[in-house]
């Protein structure tokens, strides 16, 4: 086999091209850029809630709720109250860390009965708002806390209509009681007392019949 210096530049061209083809080199290249950056790993999800409960005592309620957001490492951003008394309602906004958002609203719903619950994910376009979840609370009180005051004296509520109402309804049952007694002595002793005045006007009718008629 002959040899020239064309035929040999041939051949190590043509291995040099060779070993660039070679398998996993340009897929190495490929595979990672010069710029790649690996993602970070993901957070807790910072959720917030709307919540509105049913309670028989209002005010205990919202201090239970603010104990309960201490405990889980939250605070308080805002308290207001609008009512008095049996009308009474509270309302919080709570912040807690979102790794203690769901303990947290778990441990709310012990508090009364559920009325209205509402869970949404992320800061709702907030950009400071993304290591904060936000609990926004209702308090209400519930049929057994009205149960639960005394009645005003006499039996009223206060309210002079209702107590207009409620006199009315005792004369209209009384008067429908005694009505109903004389329906029963007209029904069933009307033919005895008929029966009764017939025999005695005989009687007198025979007492006073004249002497000459015997």
């Amino acid at each position: 086999m002959f040899s020239t210096p064309k035929f040999d530049q041939f051949l190590i061209l043509l291995a040099l091209l060779l070993a660039g083809c070679a398998p996993g080199s340009a897929t190495m290249i490929a595979s990672y850029p010069q710029n790649s950056r690996p993602r970070p790993a993901p957070t807790a999800l910072n959720d917030s809630t709307r919540l509105s409960l049913q309670v028989n005592d209002v005010p205990s309620a919202a201090d239970q709720a603010i104990d309960l957001t201490q405990r889980y490492s939250g605070w308080v951003i805002d308290r207001s109250c609008r009512g008095a008394g049996m009308d009474q309602i509270i309302e919080l906004v709570l912040a807690v860390p979102p790794a203690n958002h769901e303990r947290l609203r778990r441990a709310l719903l012990g508090l009364g009965q559920v009325v209205d619950q509402t869970i949404w994910d992320g800061a709702g376009g907030c950009s400071t708002c993304a290591d904060t979840s936000y609990i926004y609370l209702e308090f209400n009180p519930s049929a057994q806390a009205w149960d639960a005051v005394p009645p005003a004296p006499g039996g009223g509520s206060g309210n002079p209509a209702e107590t207009f109402y409620r006199a009315w309804q005792v004369t209209a049952a009384i008067f429908t009681f005694l009505l109903n007694i004389l329906i029963w002595i007209v029904v069933v002793g009307g033919p005895f007392v008929l029966i009764g005045l017939g025999i005695l006007a005989l009687v007198r009718r025979a007492r006073h019949k004249p002497l000459s008629e015997k």
